[in-house]
């Protein structure tokens, strides 16, 4: 029995008794935190002088105090005073420091002696408020939770819903009536001078009487029922775990360098707050920033090194051990939780300022002088739509969810991380719109209209856009913190509830650190008046940060082929970003042709499609899949570090031109080929015996690559980000990023190795591929053969290795001309693409921006996003209840046959009524406009037509590879899964020869300018060729019975 079990008299109720105190300390303690929080940046520029910038990073600053004092009361609640006495002696000087708030707030201190309303603005908001309210943090949460017998899981669960629900019902009285109150005052009672001074005031009192009756319940004689039950505290139990992990003996140092690490990064960050030149400030931040980084990792590392763990569990009393284990669990989770904080912070720090700048007027129609909605109001939306997705998911989704499949703590936390980054993008589309349209101007002579409480213009645009983020980020904290609260606080020993309560708060200050370093970095574009900035870079920033931290967080946390889906990612991430930007670099820096560059492409996929052979044959045979895959990640690593230098705007021609290749061919290629031999192979490995799933996951993991790929890398190849990188450095920064994920997840891969998988044996077999014909022609002919020395001679039973291998060459034979029609997608559907009018916005003209050709490949991989669960879920099985015999992976691989015939028949049309369209001229003398990558003319029809026939390809692809995966695995012996995923890989690097080759031959016809040629002819003979491939598979597949 746990220890607190014996001192619980009754049965707790959420409700009532002591939790129904908790819950009303709580819920004033919100009422008090946001009270302050939701006004602070508006009283320290409007009453105190300071910029847009320093407000907002000041504020990040002493979110970050408030959540680092939790460590100091956690020591002190576990090891010397409890928790219950902790809690009342915080809330004594919490009181005390909101009351020393209000006299700075009142104005008379304002008027007459602002430097010292300053001082005592500072000594309250640090000393008093930030050491109060981290007493409640770290303790009240663990207070509640102690009511709870430990085999009463669903009421702990539920009362950390009930907990976070109290915070934020406190919090929409403070958006929802003090954001009023602190701007307006209240009539003749309150005028509005005395605004502030009224809210922390009232602040003030309420806290006054929770503590009074937080108090009264000390005494169990006076109250049997609503009596706590007060865990005592445990001798040393914070500080012997400390020493213990500062013992060098025990191998965890490194833990404790990672948290001196986040101490040091909160220090000078603390400190950049007092600095008063910027550039002091910026590289104090910076090096925060930093370090926080380093800490991480070194967190990560150690925390997830299964030999490390074991190695300094190792002769401690089993008790001991367990408890170590508990504690290393969740260091890797609050890593993962830095990030999370830094975008939840944006609420209060930038959200609002971008509320602000709206037309927040209730009646516009009124004029300038009608009443407006205080902008920190918008918060209600935040609070009030966690008091409504609480009991949705509590009632309605986790139950439909827990029906159909497990949903664990996890699962929630990484679903709430993802939407974080989808909530930030949504963000910056919102400021880009907001700023777009024009600042309000009522035409009487007034100038723009001014919001109330930053004094900036109001933009023609509508507060109410502003409400999806709110709503947005109100889920992922029900999704996170409410998770993380259960996680932090039933996954360690007794005696260390609060410390890993403390913790939580610890990484929260971490991630308020992390925001305050992220405004600093942005500084030069987040200005006073929004207008003259652009705050969308800052978001959009923090967008892609979050979803990276939402990747890692699925790799590290959950189950091992999470990790091996990351790590595909990756690899076809840096594949797609070398292929999308291919033709354009060889054509635009180097001087290729079109048919050159297209050429050049498919020679360099051909090889990468090659390579596997060897490494499937170094793995097979000596050193197995898991070292390959770690040399191929280091090898692929160095190779996109040269193609870095090669593409530096630098580097001459010449040598540009050598790096160029030697980097494409020695290095990505032989990396990337080490992937596809075995990646595919060991993920499956992981599965069991049922790895269908996991070809279908990998598939989509690849796309999803791509999609970011074309999608947003296309940008920055050819345009840069505007204000950080120049369009000229664009591939530069492409390849740095892809060269920053494959270290990241190499490092990943290898310390998670020990953990997640054991070393496969090799196998000693030969591998059984034969080698290709002289020529691609010959060697299908000969493969296809087999088919009918097979066809009755070799069923399926046969248990030969030669014959398994040998079934499955006439097979294989069929994916060289599907290859070869793919190959288009990125070979020539491109080359169309850029030569359609690809302006964003039409009437801006010449000068309008433009869709990157390589972009449109985005419409490929998120088709098969789409395709591969509508597939799978809906049409898959509804045919195999409607076909005699069910629905076989041949009718699905003949389907994609078939229609990429028609896909390539289809292009082939687009590119006539391309032609026909003739160039874009707009009448100005300057002549066609010209697509920004290749400089080649647009003609007058928009880049939308090309769009279906990416989707077409997306449903072939759907079709066709992820059969060939599952084929390729499951027809082959164990010893030779890798050997026959290079088969695969090598058939597809014949299909890129063949490309290549069509490509060569149609040469007459493919001119530099589109217009001047006829590329529909090469599309018309491949949908002939695609079409006989298709109708010659349906024939040797049945006669074979496969």
């Amino acid at each position: 029995m746990d220890e607190r079990d014996e001192l619980l008299p009754h049965t707790a109720s959420i409700m009532t008794g002591a939790n129904a105190v908790v819950l009303m300390l709580e819920f004033v303690d919100a009422l008090t935190y946001y009270g302050i929080s939701q006004g602070f940046k508006n009283f320290m520029q409007d009453r105190l002088g300071y910029s847009q910038v320093g407000a907002s990073s000041t504020r990040s600053t002493w979110t970050a105090f408030c959540d680092v004092v939790p460590l100091l009361s956690a020591y002190v609640a576990d090891e010397h005073l409890g928790r219950f006495r902790t809690v009342a002696l915080s809330g004594i000087w919490y009181c005390g420091g909101i009351l020393l708030l209000a006299l700075a707030a009142h104005p008379f201190v304002l008027t007459h002696h602002v430097d010292a309303a300053n001082i005592a603005f500072l000594v309250a908001i640090f000393v008093g408020i930030g050491v109060g309210n981290g007493g409640f943090d770290s303790n009240l949460i663990a207070l509640g939770a102690d009511q709870f017998a430990t085999s009463d899981d669903a009421a702990q669960e539920a009362f950390f819903s009930y907990f976070y629900l109290s915070i934020n019902v406190g919090s929409t009285f403070s958006y929802g009536y003090l954001a009023y109150l602190c701007v307006d005052g209240m009539g003749d009672v309150v005028p509005a001078a005395y605004g502030y001074f009224a809210t922390f005031l009232f602040c003030a009192v309420a806290l006054v009487f929770a503590i009074a009756v937080f108090i009264s319940q000390s005494h169990r004689h006076r109250a049997p029922i609503t009596a706590f039950v007060k865990t005592p505290p445990a001798q040393r139990a914070f500080t012997h775990t400390a020493a213990y992990f500062m013992s060098s003996a025990h191998g965890l140092t490194s833990i404790c360098l990672g948290l001196g690490c986040f101490c040091s990064a909160l220090v000078l960050n603390f400190a950049a707050v007092f600095v008063t030149d910027m550039a002091t400030t910026w590289v104090l931040s910076c090096t925060a920033g930093g370090l926080i980084c380093v800490g991480g990792g070194l967190w990560l590392c150690k925390a997830t090194d299964a030999t490390a763990v074991d190695a300094a569990c190792a002769g401690l009393h089993p008790q001991a051990a367990r408890d170590l284990v508990q504690v290393l669990q969740i260091l890797p989770l609050g890593v993962f939780l830095i990030v999370w904080n830094a975008v939840y912070d944006q609420l209060d720090a930038n959200f609002q300022s971008i509320t602000q700048q709206c037309d927040l007027r209730w009646f516009p129609s009124a004029g300038r002088d009608a009443a407006q909605v205080p902008g920190a109001m918008l918060g209600v939306f935040d609070t009030l739509g966690v008091a409504l997705w609480i009991p949705v998911l509590d009632r309605l989704v986790y139950p439909w969810l827990r029906r159909r499949c497990a949903v664990s703590s996890m699962d929630k936390v990484a679903a709430g991380l993802f939407l974080s980054s989808a909530a930030m993008l949504w963000v910056a589309f919102v400021e880009r719109w907001r700023r777009a349209a024009a600042p309000i101007d009522l035409g009487d002579g007034g100038g723009p209209v001014l919001d109330a409480g930053s004094h900036q213009p109001m933009n023609a645009v509508s507060w109410t856009i502003t409400i999806p983020g709110y709503l947005a980020i109100a889920l992922c904290e029900c999704l996170v913190y409410i998770p993380a609260y259960e996680i932090f606080y039933s996954q360690v020993p007794v005696h260390l509830k609060s410390s890993a309560q403390a913790l939580n708060s610890f990484m929260s200050a971490l991630g308020d650190t992390l925001a305050s370093v992220v405004t600093l970095l942005f500084a030069a574009v987040i200005t006073d008046d929004l207008n003259d900035g652009h705050l969308e870079y800052m978001f959009a920033a923090l967008g892609g940060i979050a979803a990276v931290n939402a990747v890692g967080f699925v790799l590290v946390m959950r189950q091992p082929t999470s990790l091996l889906l990351g790590v595909a990612f990756v690899d076809y991430l840096t594949y797609a970003s070398v292929n999308m930007g291919f033709k354009n670099f060889a054509q635009g820096r180097l001087g290729y042709s079109q048919a050159g560059a297209s050429s050049l492409r498919s020679s360099w996929t051909a090889f990468c499609d090659v390579v596997p052979l060897a490494a499937a044959y170094v793995a097979d045979e000596f050193v197995g899949r898991f070292r390959v895959l770690l040399f191929s990640g280091a090898w692929e690593l160095g190779g996109i570090a040269l193609l870095t230098v090669a593409v530096h705007p630098v580097v001459a021609q010449g040598t540009a031109h050598a790096l160029f290749l030697v980097a494409l061919f020695t290095g990505i290629a032989v990396g990337n080929g080490g992937f596809d031999a075995n990646l595919l192979a060991f993920g499956a490995d992981q599965c069991g015996g049922e790895p269908a799933g996991f070809f279908s996951h990998y598939y989509m993991s690849v796309n999803a690559a791509s999609t970011l790929a074309h999608g947003y890398l296309a940008f920055v190849c050819v345009d840069g980000v505007a204000g950080l990188i120049p369009p000229t450095y664009g591939y530069v920064a492409t390849y740095a990023l892809c060269g920053a994920a494959m270290l990241a997840v190499v490092i990943l891969f290898r310390a998670r190795a020990a953990r997640l998988w054991p070393q496969l044996h090799r196998s000693h077999s030969a591998p059984l591929v034969a080698a290709a014909g002289a020529s691609i022609g010959i060697g299908v002919s000969l493969w296809l053969s087999v088919a009918w020395f097979t066809k009755a001679a070799l069923p399926m039973t046969t248990v030969s290795d030669a014959f398994h291998v040998l079934r499955i060459l006439p097979f294989a034979s069929f994916l060289v001309t599907w290859q070869a029609v793919y190959d288009q997608m990125d070979a020539n559907f491109q080359s169309i693409t850029q030569q359609c009018d690809v302006r964003w916005r039409r009437e801006a003209g010449r000068d309008a921006p433009q869709v990157p050709g390589a972009m449109l490949g985005a419409v490929d991989t998120i088709g098969v996003i789409l395709w591969v669960p509508l597939l799978d879920h809906c049409i898959f099985p509804w045919l195999d209840r409607r076909l005699p015999g069910g629905l076989r992976a041949t009718h699905k691989m003949a389907a994609g046959l078939f229609l990429s015939s028609a896909t390539m028949l289809w292009v082939g049309g687009v590119e006539v009524y391309r032609r026909a369209a003739g160039p874009l001229d707009l009448g100005d003398g300057l002549g066609p406009v010209l697509d920004a990558g290749t400089h080649q003319p647009l003609n007058n029809v928009s880049w939308l037509v090309c769009v279906p026939g990416y989707l077409l390809m997306a449903l072939c692809e759907s079709l066709v590879n992820v059969t060939a995966y599952d084929l390729f695995y499951s027809h082959v012996p164990a010893h030779l899964k890798s050997s026959a995923q290079a088969l695969n890989s090598f058939m597809l690097a014949m299909g890129d020869i063949l490309a290549s080759l069509c490509t060569l031959l149609f040469a007459p016809v493919i001119t530099d300018d589109l217009n001047d040629g006829h590329l529909e002819y090469l599309f018309f003979a491949l949908a002939v060729a695609a079409a006989i491939n298709a109708a010659g598979f349906c024939y040797v597949m049945h006669t074979m019975a496969f």
